[in-house]
């Protein structure tokens, strides 16, 4: 027993000094570089360790909150630095216990081959900046991180032959439901592939993994603001698809909790209406709070009230879904719409780990994680 306890002390005794040593040199690295270090270049530094033995199958890894420190950078490029090597199976995550260095024989073979079915080429449509722009960013980080991309059109969706030819030499595919109306598929449930679905707000009947916003954490902080305002009553402006029920239904339930009876539903139709919409809503919008559950919907109300001499959160009182301000889409000449907001960098990042974590070990369960929304104060509501 005491052979035994002695070797297992040796083993820890080496992956310690091991580690130390990875931290010295990591150190050393930081010291020589006398500029901003890219995500690349700490990417490369831990590939290099890796393949040239330095760090043993087994051996943990540095956080990226200590990687961060260590080379002098942000959190955020700590991670993606981390998430390079994940991809390329190097190293592996273990909740609970951290970062480790993979096993040879766990590491792909050449680049990874991910098909993108999201939005791409819109000009300069309000709706197109809206669906593509996270979507887009997403498929960049993957490009940058050395990932071959193949777009793929929503027409390809339509039947199972046509699709089949994108789908030839794919590790992964990534899907926008706001993209392509997964429901009219009922082929894809046999698709033998990764599957992660993102930019989707109802959790689809399908065998993927989705990403998919939590409505109701920032719901329920809106209705509770809104019942210490004692507002009167509720309209909720909703557009005609699934995920504008689902935020619909959100809103409803969330109103309800808080002890909102007099609930308004309206059914938002063409763009080009919303305006009109806006001047209706004026003459009765006295003491209610207006729930926008799209931002297409949102500035053309803002509009309409200020023309006929409105003013925000004294007036009339607007919130906003989707924050669109928050991603770069400005209509107004400042950030102006009190909203609930979901976190695009958060959707797009768990959905690039939830994909490359089942290329490497393909589970049988489908995994749903949900991403907590949250209301961001502005100048429509709740500012008085």
């Amino acid at each position: 027993m005491w052979k035994k306890n002695r070797k297992k002390s040796c083993y820890f005794l080496q992956v310690s000094y091991n580690f130390r040593k990875h931290i010295e040199k990591v150190a050393d690295v930081r010291e020589s570089v006398k500029r901003n270090v890219t995500y690349l270049e700490i990417a490369a530094h831990l590939r290099q360790e890796i393949r040239e033995g330095k760090l043993k199958p087994g051996t943990p890894v540095l956080s990226s909150r200590a990687l961060a420190r260590a080379f002098g950078v942000s959190l955020s490029t700590a991670h993606k630095a981390a998430n390079c090597l994940v991809r390329e199976a190097l190293i592996y995550r273990r909740q609970g216990s951290g970062t480790f260095v993979n096993t040879p024989k766990a590491s792909p073979k050449g680049v990874c081959q991910i098909g993108c079915a999201i939005r791409k080429e819109f000009g300069d449509m309000k709706i197109a900046r809206l669906l593509s722009i996270p979507g887009i960013r997403l498929a960049n980080r993957l490009r940058a991180s050395g990932c071959h991309i193949r777009f793929i059109p929503a027409d390809a969706f339509a039947d199972r032959r046509r699709l089949e030819p994108y789908l030839k030499g794919l590790d992964g595919l990534l899907i926008s439901c706001a993209y392509i109306n997964l429901q009219e598929c009922a082929y894809l449930h046999d698709l033998r592939l990764p599957v992660v679905l993102f930019q989707g707000d109802c959790e689809l009947p399908l065998p993927f993994h989705q990403v998919l916003p939590d409505h109701m954490i920032g719901m329920r902080d809106l209705f509770s603001r809104a019942r210490q305002a004692c507002f009167q009553g509720v309209i909720v402006i909703f557009p005609d698809h699934a995920n504008g029920y689902a935020r619909r239904d959100a809103c409803i339930m969330a109103a309800k909790e808080y002890g909102f009876m007099e609930i308004e539903g309206i059914e938002a139709e063409h763009p080009a209406n919303f305006y009109k919409l806006g001047l209706e809503l004026s003459r009765r919008c006295s003491r209610r709070l207006i729930v926008t559950c799209t931002d297409l919907a949102t500035f053309d109300l803002i509009h309409a009230f200020h023309d006929v001499g409105l003013e925000a959160d004294r007036d009339y009182h607007l919130v906003g879904y989707d924050d669109v301000e928050g991603i770069g889409v400005s209509p107004l000449a400042e950030p102006t719409v009190t909203a609930l907001s979901m976190d695009r960098n958060a959707i797009n990042r768990y959905a690039e780990e939830l994909l490359f974590s089942e290329i490497r070990s393909p589970s049988s369960c489908s995994h749903i994680i949900r991403v907590p929304t949250k209301l961001i104060i502005r100048k429509t509501a709740f500012t008085q």
